[in-house]
């Protein structure tokens, strides 16, 4: 962002007087640095989990795996298989 200001100031107040040109070339520099440092900055946000990410499950994000069951570490009973099953299955 500061470099953007300078180059506006620089523009304007110094370089007009030698080249109208030059002042507004660099006016346009400074207009289009900060969309492309956004682009540039988010690019890694759209491009996804990368393949390290995808091999180390300690760096998955929360909530993309469901929580383990906390019934079957308790040894509480929890529902069976067939209350679980589809009344029309025939199994």
């Amino acid at each position: 962002m500061g470099t953007c200001v300078l180059l506006i100031v620089l523009a304007w107040n110094v370089v007009r007087f030698w080249s109208t040109t030059a002042a507004v070339v660099m006016s346009l520099v400074a207009a289009v640095i900060p969309p492309v440092a956004v682009v540039v900055a988010n690019l890694g946000a759209l491009a996804g989990p990368t393949a390290r990410e995808d091999r180390d499950p300690s760096r998955r994000t929360r909530g993309i795996n469901p929580p383990p069951d906390l019934r079957a570490r308790s040894g509480e009973p929890g529902p069976s298989d067939a209350s679980l099953r589809d009344p029309g299955d025939s199994r």
